[in-house]
């Protein structure tokens, strides 16, 4: 093969070009400190840094999602916190106000503390965001949630949750609907096991409170009367008049018999009567069943209506409405739920063919009509001079105000419980995220002890490639004629 000097130049030439380009790139990889200058330099790995770049984005963004959902929630614990403190100074309001020795000035005076109470805790019940956005309206977070006309408060939210993705399959609700937290509060005559409620023949200052089952195994339902023979005793009678318990009476001390306590405050006078009735059983069951624990266990589907329990047979039960249709029914096991349009009960023992049970959900009455009610008792120069209304209305106050309480209690439970997962959520975002950046980097990120090893070389190869083809190019035949 010729070749000839043209060739010879352009080959040399071509040498040093590519020299010069290795060079420049490894000069550019320590510039940029990217092994990978173009996607062409490793196509499968610059496919794998694309991907793993759009995970860490993806992460950052839950991360970011995690600091406003935190934010929000301990927005919203700390306007629950002050929402139960309000309550607690409107219960000792209320029980200030069920002081006999008051005069209707005085309690006019406390209305006007309970009234201040009311517009803060509206006030709280419209808090907004750092965005503007209020947090108890549900997701129609630009409307004012709570607006009031003639002291009657209107809620104009939805009953829906906001949630934010924290992690990749991971929503955190952000908040709580208005209208769960303040307005669809049980009213407090009813925990599910009895009802409570003080005679109107009454002419004490004594409030019962709504009472609670602590020994389901030990409870009997029934009608019982606690009576006080004298302002410092009581006595428990069932409905034959039997004897069941009796003690010495302390104001706020809890009364124990059959598995329940109750709570009586205030100072009762003697005579006083207070009943407790078991709720459901028809009087004329022959069989040995005994309604259980009645409860809402989703208030959307909760319709203000009584039921029935039916027992065709021993072993079947059907549960109507108030139009007779049957909205559930099943086959009958001792102690298992029975569920129905939002309710959940049961039916302990053996009930006997034909036997019924009545199931009336609680109440629902929000907090600010609870307020409202008291506040407007005390106002009034006619009732608030008569301690056995205002007794009886603290009494029904002081129930939906521990109803109330128990909802705040609840949710803000709720709320520590998904700051909890918040920050899982973030610690394990956190830790995939370093494990993606340092697979991004192992792919992408270029050696320096190799890269400035190579640089070495390279530059020492292109200097030596420029001078051997600048002395070569100077060689001729003619040289060797002269």
């Amino acid at each position: 093969m010729r070749i000839s000097t043209t060739m010879f130049q352009q080959m040399n030439i071509d040498s040093i070009q590519n020299a010069t380009g290795t060079l420049q790139h490894t000069q550019d990889q320590l510039a940029t400190g990217q092994r990978m200058i173009t996607p062409s330099d490793d196509p499968a790995a610059a496919s794998r840094v694309l991907a793993l770049q759009q995970a860490i984005v993806t992460s950052g963004q839950y991360q970011s999602n995690g600091n406003a959902a935190t934010a929000r929630l301990n927005l919203e614990d700390s306007a629950l916190s002050n929402t139960s403190t309000l309550l607690t100074s409107v219960r000792t309001l209320a029980l200030q106000a069920n002081n006999p020795s008051l005069s209707s000035t005085d309690r006019q005076a406390i209305a006007v503390q309970m009234r201040q109470d009311f517009s803060q805790m509206l006030s709280l019940a419209n808090t907004q965001d750092a965005n503007g956005e209020y947090l108890f309206a549900g997701n129609s977070t630009s409307i004012q949630p709570f607006t009031v006309n003639a002291n009657k408060v209107t809620y104009h939210g939805d009953q829906g949750n906001r949630a934010l993705q924290v992690g990749n399959s991971d929503q955190i609700e952000t908040s709580d609907s208005g209208f769960h937290v303040f307005m669809d509060i049980p009213s407090g005559t009813n925990n599910g096991y009895f009802v409570t409620s003080s005679s109107a023949n009454n002419s004490g200052g004594g409030t019962i409170d709504t009472g609670t089952v602590v020994d389901r195994g030990q409870w009997i339902p029934g009608t019982y009367s606690v009576t006080f023979p004298t302002t410092d005793t009581y006595q428990v009678l069932d409905s034959s008049g039997a004897l069941i318990a009796n003690g010495t009476y302390t104001s706020g001390s809890a009364l124990s018999f059959r598995g329940i306590e109750t709570t009586i405050s205030g100072t009762p006078a003697v005579g006083d009567t207070f009943k407790i009735t078991s709720v459901g059983a028809s009087p004329s069951n022959t069989g040995t069943g005994a309604l259980e624990h009645c409860t809402v266990v989703d208030s959307t589907a909760l319709k203000q209506d009584s039921y029935n329990i039916s027992f065709p047979t021993a072993t079947l039960y059907q549960v109507t409405n108030t139009a007779g249709n049957v909205v559930a029914s099943g086959n009958f096991q001792s102690g298992q739920p029975i569920r129905f349009e939002g309710i959940q009960t049961d039916v302990i023992g053996a009930p006997s063919p034909g036997d019924n049970f009545v199931v009336t959900p609680p109440a629902r009455q929000d907090i600010f009509s609870t307020l409202n009610t008291l506040a407007t008792t005390l106002e009034d120069p006619t009732t608030s001079q008569d301690p056995k209304v205002v007794a009886s209305t603290v009494s029904a106050a002081l129930k939906n105000i521990d109803n109330a309480e128990a909802r705040i209690s609840d949710t803000r439970a709720a709320i520590g419980g998904r700051l909890n997962r918040v920050s899982s959520a973030q610690d394990s975002e956190n830790y995939f995220s370093l494990q993606l950046t340092q697979a991004k980097s192992t792919l992408s990120d270029v050696d320096y002890t190799t890269a400035v090893s190579s640089l070495n070389l390279q530059t020492v190869g292109l200097q030596a490639a420029q001078q051997a083809y600048v002395k070569v190019s100077n060689l001729s035949l003619f040289n060797y004629l002269r």
